[in-house]
């Protein structure tokens, strides 16, 4: 059985964003981050906690920053970064 090294959480990513924070955030769907993820346009999970997708916030805040830009075609671009 291989093991999966877990990396080290920097204290700028906590805390961490789930799911429900991404949608809430953006006013869309679990499907719609779905269909955005195949298609490249948000990134996958960056692991699981308690069987819960989360995203460190610099995965969050990089993301928001591309649809800011413009960079995401077809990605709603409501999207603000957190203070």
């Amino acid at each position: 059985m291989s093991e999966s090294i877990i990396q080290p959480i920097a204290q700028e990513d906590l805390p961490l964003v789930f799911t429900s924070e991404i949608l809430r955030d953006n006013a869309i769907t679990d499907r719609c981050v779905r269909k955005w993820q195949s298609v490249g346009a948000f990134p996958g999970p960056d692991g699981k906690l308690n069987g819960r997708n989360f995203w460190r916030r610099s995965t969050y805040r990089n993301w928001q920053a591309n649809v800011i830009a413009g960079r995401h075609q077809g990605v709603r671009a409501n999207a603000r970064p957190q203070s």
